[in-house]
């Protein structure tokens, strides 16, 4: 695209590729689960609900980044601290693999492929989870209830893992 003269805002919202949607766009779908040679996708439901479980546990830790980097929730300084400078590894762990596959996209060769965002998976869901952890802890204050809902949100994501792989990978290549 850069060779092209094609803008960056472009490239990740406008410029339609050969599925006819933006870099954006296919680089999240194939990073939630796009099979075989970007063949074989899922489900348009699935990519949707990935993005907003995503969505909420995003929205669910910018109230607890200040904290998480700069203020530790350690009993004594050294800990705080060093749980700080975890989170900050976390974060950039998270962002180095997104900005390197745009830059190699925009730069060098337009590949829209959510394979080589996947070093930034855990760290991701660390603070995916530490979302869910902070929205939970403040607005149930029934522990039961916290855990019933930590467990609907597990067996949605191993339900939607089973449906993947038997109902979308295993007939693919069957």
């Amino acid at each position: 695209p850069q060779s092209l003269g094609i803008s960056v805002k472009h490239m990740l919202f406008g410029f339609l590729d050969v599925w006819g949607v933006n870099w954006t766009t296919t680089v999240f779908k194939s990073f939630i689960g796009v099979f075989g040679y970007m063949t074989v996708f899922m489900p348009g439901f699935i990519p949707k609900l990935y993005a907003v479980l995503y969505a909420i546990g995003i929205l669910g830790v910018v109230p607890a980044f200040r904290h998480m980097l700069f203020m530790g929730k350690g009993k004594d300084a050294q800990t705080g601290k060093t749980e700080c400078a975890f989170n900050w590894m976390m974060l950039l762990a998270a962002v180095i693999p997104v900005f390197l596959c745009f830059y190699y996209a925009y730069a060098s060769d337009f590949q829209a492929q959510g394979r080589y965002i996947m070093p930034m998976l855990v760290p991701f869901i660390y603070y995916i989870t530490k979302g869910y952890e902070y929205l939970l802890n403040h607005l149930i204050k029934n522990e039961t209830i916290r855990k019933a809902c930590y467990g609907i949100l597990i067996l949605i994501a191993v339900s939607v893992s089973i449906y993947a792989y038997f109902g979308v990978f295993v007939p693919a290549y069957r």
